[in-house]
C-alpha cells in the first residue's frame, strides 16, 4: 500500500461497516460433535464423568448417590493381559512398603487395639463381597446409570441441560449442567436423562448436530428421583483384581495401566479399575455439601458403600477467631462471620471407618462491586454472597484415640480410608498431602496437612486454580490468602492444646502435631503452596512454638518463636540454660520453614559461647558440654574449644559447692579424690565420661603428671 492510500484508507469500524452492507452473507456452523469432543479432550481426571454428575446430585440436595454398572457375564475371559506387568508389580511393592511405614508409625505411637467382637462378621462379609466382585472381573461393560434423590429437574433444569456452556445462574452451584455434564458423550453416543415425571434422550443428526427428545412418562414409569442413563458406545473392561497404587510423595490415586491387551487378537481395551473407582468415591465425600452416601452396584448388587455422619463440635476459642482475622483483613474481599466445628466419620459398610476434623469457616463477600461486575462477565454470574472455606485434618484428639491401628492391615478397605488422610509417609518421615477441592477433589496438592475446600475458580477441566486471567487471578490469590490465615489460627490452637494436653512421648507426638503444618511445595502449581505460605506469616503476631527453657526443665512451654532458639545438636538442649526448641523437634519442617522466613534463629556458637561462661552447669550438664565439644564440626575450630575451656562454673548437684575451671589443659588420670587439683585440670570423675582419644584430640587436653600434681601442692599459696 502507498502512501497515498494509507491516507485515504478507511478505518476499522468504517470498513466492518462496508463490509456488513456490501457483502454476500454466508452462516457460521457450529459442528457440535467436533466441539464436544474437543471439550472433553480438556478433561484430564479419569472419573471426570462421575465427577461431573456427583456434583450436579449435590447441587440438587441429594444425599444419596448409587452408580450401578451393568456388565455382560458371559464376556469374561482369561485372554487379556495387563499393560505394563513389570511397572504394576513394581508399583504394588512400593505401595506395600508404603502402607507399612504408615501402620508401623502409629503401631508405634499407640497402644494395641481392643478386638472388635464383630470382626469376623465383617471379615466374611468381606470376603462374600469380594467374591462377587470378581465373578465379573475383565467382562464388558454394557451400561452404567447413576441415581440420586435430590431435586427433580424442573423446567430451567431441562432448558440448562440442552444448552451448552450456559450451566447454572446459581451463584451457590459449582456444578450443574455446564460444559462439564457433557463428559457424559465420551461414554455414550445416546445419553437419556430420567427425573420426576419427564425423561429426555440425546441423538445425533448427521452425525453433527445434537437433538433431543423430552416425553412425559406414564404415571408408573415416574419417580421421585434422577437418572442418568449411558448406553456404552465402546468396549470397557471392568477390572475387579486390582489393588490401590499410592504416590506416596503426592496424594495421588493412580495405577500403571488404564488398558488391557487381548492376548489373542491383541485388541487394546480401556479399563474401568473398580478399586480405584471405590477410593474416588470415598475421597469424594470429603467435602460433599448434601450428599452423605455413596453405593456402587455390579448387575443390581451392592459391591461398596460408604457413608460421611458428622459430630458437632462446640468450641469457645473458634468464636474469637472471625474478630481476630477481620483484624488482619486487608483486602476487604470477605468479612469472616462463623467458624464451625464438626468431626466427620467417614464408614465403609461391613469395613472400618475413620473420623476426622472438619472446620467450615463462613465468610460475607465485601468486594469491589467493579471487581465483582469484572468477575461477573468471566464467569457469567456472580460470587457468592456467602463464601465458605472448609479444612479436613487430623485433630489431636483424633491422633491421640485408638482409631488410626483399626487401618494397619493392608486390606483394600484400610488402603482406601488412608487415603483420606492428608499425610503420607515416606523415608520415615510424615509429609504433607492435602488437596484442593473445588467441589470435588483437584490434582492440585496444597502443600500441607490439610484437605481445602473453597469457592476457588479453577480453569475450563477443573483441576487447576486460574492464576492467568487478570480478574479471576487477584480473586484467587487473594482467596488462598485468606485460607493462610486461617491455617495460622488453626495452628495456633492446635499447639495450644496439645503443649497444654501431653499425655504422650513428648518429641514423637508434638512431631505428629506439626507434621501438617511443614509447608512442602504444592504440586503440579507450586505458587499455590507459596501464597498460602504468605497467608500463613501475613500477621504480625507472634508464632507460638514449643521449648524447653533449661535443661532440667521437665515441661515443654510455649513462646514466640522470636524468643526462642533452634540448634543442630542434641547435646546442646542437655546443657545451655536458654529456651531451645528439642532438638527431635526442631528437625521437624515446620521450623525449617520459620527459619526462612526469619522467624526463628539458630543458636550460634558466639551466642553459647557468652553464655557458657554466664553458666554454672551440674554435672550431666558439665559432661554433656564437653560431649558436643568432642563434635566434628566444633572441633575443626581449635580456638573456639580453648575459649570454651578458659572459664567453666559446675557443681557436682543443685546443692554443692562451686567448682571453677579455668583455661583447662590436662585431665586427672591419678584420682587423687582427697586432694584439690588445679584449676586447669579436668576432674578425674568428668574424665570417666569421655573417652581418653576425644580428651586429646578433641579438647587437645594432656593428663596431668604427678610431677605437675607435686609442684602444685609444693608452691608457695599451697
Amino acid at each position: 500500500m502507498n502512501e497515498q492510500n494509507l491516507k485515504t484508507s478507511l478505518s476499522s469500524d468504517e470498513l466492518w461497516l462496508k463490509i456488513i452492507n456490501e457483502g454476500k452473507e454466508n452462516r457460521v456452523e457450529v459442528n457440535q460433535r467436533m466441539l464436544i469432543d474437543k471439550m472433553l479432550a480438556r478433561y484430564s481426571s479419569e472419573f471426570v464423568v462421575y465427577r461431573e454428575l456427583i456434583q450436579n446430585s449435590d447441587d440438587a440436595q441429594s444425599t444419596s448417590f448409587t452408580l450401578e454398572i451393568t456388565c455382560d457375564p458371559s464376556t469374561a475371559t482369561i485372554n487379556y493381559e495387563s499393560i505394563n506387568k513389570d511397572d504394576l508389580s513394581m508399583n504394588q511393592r512400593k505401595r506395600n512398603n508404603i502402607l507399612e511405614g504408615i501402620g508401623q508409625l502409629f503401631k508405634n505411637h499407640w497402644k494395641p487395639n481392643t478386638i472388635n467382637s464383630t470382626k469376623d462378621i465383617n471379615d466374611d462379609l468381606l470376603n462374600n463381597q469380594y467374591s462377587y466382585e470378581n465373578d465379573f472381573n475383565n467382562c464388558i461393560i454394557t451400561e452404567i446409570r447413576t441415581i440420586n434423590n435430590g431435586n427433580i429437574f424442573n423446567e430451567d433444569d431441562w432448558k440448562r441441560v440442552i444448552t451448552i456452556a450456559e450451566g447454572n445462574t446459581n451463584v451457590d452451584a459449582i456444578g450443574q449442567f455446564g460444559v462439564g455434564f457433557f463428559s457424559v458423550f465420551s461414554y455414550s453416543e445416546r445419553p437419556i436423562i430420567q427425573s420426576g415425571k419427564h425423561c429426555l434422550a440425546f441423538s445425533w443428526q448427521n452425525g453433527k448436530s445434537l437433538t433431543t427428545f423430552r416425553k412425559e412418562l406414564s404415571y408408573d414409569q415416574q419417580s421421585s428421583s434422577t437418572s442418568i442413563i449411558l448406553k456404552m458406545k465402546n468396549k470397557y473392561i471392568l477390572e475387579t483384581k486390582s489393588t490401590l497404587e499410592i504416590n506416596e510423595i503426592n496424594n495421588d490415586i493412580h495405577r500403571s495401566t488404564k488398558s488391557k491387551k487381548n492376548i489373542l487378537t491383541n485388541e487394546i481395551i480401556p479399563t474401568m479399575d473398580l478399586t480405584q473407582l471405590k477410593a474416588y468415591f470415598t475421597k469424594v465425600l470429603s467435602f460433599t455439601k448434601y450428599i452423605n452416601e455413596l453405593i456402587i452396584k455390579i448387575n443390581g448388587n451392592i459391591v461398596f458403600q460408604v457413608n460421611k455422619t458428622k459430630t458437632p463440635l462446640l468450641s469457645t476459642k473458634l468464636s474469637l477467631a472471625a474478630k481476630r482475622l477481620n483484624s488482619n483483613n486487608v483486602h476487604n474481599l470477605l468479612r469472616f462471620n462463623s467458624f464451625t466445628q464438626t468431626e466427620q466419620k467417614f464408614s465403609i459398610e461391613n469395613g472400618p471407618s475413620i473420623t476426622l476434623n472438619h472446620i467450615d469457616v463462613q465468610a460475607e463477600l465485601t468486594i469491589d462491586k467493579d471487581f465483582h461486575k469484572q468477575i461477573r462477565n468471566v464467569l457469567k454470574k456472580s460470587l457468592p454472597s456467602i463464601v465458605h472455606i472448609q479444612f479436613l485434618f487430623p485433630s489431636n484428639n483424633i491422633l491421640q484415640q485408638q482409631q488410626w491401628k483399626k487401618l494397619t492391615d493392608n486390606n483394600l478397605n484400610n488402603q482406601i480410608l488412608k487415603e483420606l488422610i492428608p499425610l503420607k509417609f515416606h523415608n520415615q518421615e510424615i509429609i504433607p498431602a492435602g488437596q484442593i477441592f473445588i467441589g470435588l477433589a483437584t490434582h492440585q496438592t496444597t502443600g500441607i496437612g490439610m484437605h481445602l475446600f473453597s469457592h476457588l475458580i479453577p480453569t475450563i477441566e477443573r483441576e487447576n486454580i486460574d492464576l492467568q486471567d487478570p480478574y479471576i487471578s487477584i480473586w484467587n490469590e487473594q482467596l488462598l490468602i485468606s485460607i493462610g490465615k486461617i491455617i495460622r489460627f488453626i495452628y495456633d490452637q492446635i499447639i495450644l492444646d496439645a503443649v497444654n494436653n501431653i499425655q504422650y512421648d513428648t518429641s514423637q507426638y508434638l512431631n505428629l502435631i506439626l507434621s501438617p503444618y511443614a509447608f512442602e511445595p504444592s504440586a503440579p502449581n507450586k505458587e499455590i503452596g507459596s501464597i498460602l505460605l504468605d497467608g500463613f506469616f501475613s500477621s504480625n503476631e507472634d508464632i507460638l512454638v514449643p521449648v524447653k527453657r533449661s535443661p532440667s526443665d521437665n515441661h515443654i512451654s510455649l513462646i514466640p518463636s522470636t524468643e526462642a532458639f533452634l540448634t543442630n545438636s542434641k547435646h546442646i538442649q542437655a546443657f545451655l540454660p536458654i529456651p531451645l526448641v528439642p532438638y527431635d523437634i526442631g528437625k521437624n519442617n515446620f521450623f525449617k520453614i520459620l527459619k526462612e522466613r526469619r522467624w526463628i534463629e539458630e543458636i550460634d556458637n558466639e551466642s553459647i559461647l557468652i553464655k557458657i561462661h554466664q553458666s554454672i552447669f551440674i554435672f550431666k550438664e558439665f559432661i554433656e558440654l564437653l560431649r558436643w565439644l568432642c563434635k566434628y564440626d566444633i572441633n575443626n575450630n581449635k580456638s573456639y574449644v580453648k575459649h570454651v575451656l578458659s572459664k567453666i562454673q559446675y557443681r557436682e548437684t543443685h546443692q554443692s559447692s562451686v567448682i571453677k575451671l579455668e583455661n583447662i589443659e590436662f585431665y586427672d588420670t591419678l584420682n587423687i579424690s582427697s586432694l584439690p587439683l588445679p584449676s586447669n585440670v579436668l576432674p578425674s570423675n568428668i574424665v570417666g565420661h569421655i573417652s581418653r582419644e576425644d580428651l586429646q584430640r578433641r579438647l587437645l587436653l594432656s593428663p596431668i603428671s604427678a610431677k605437675n600434681l607435686i609442684e602444685y601442692y609444693l608452691a608457695e599459696k599451697q
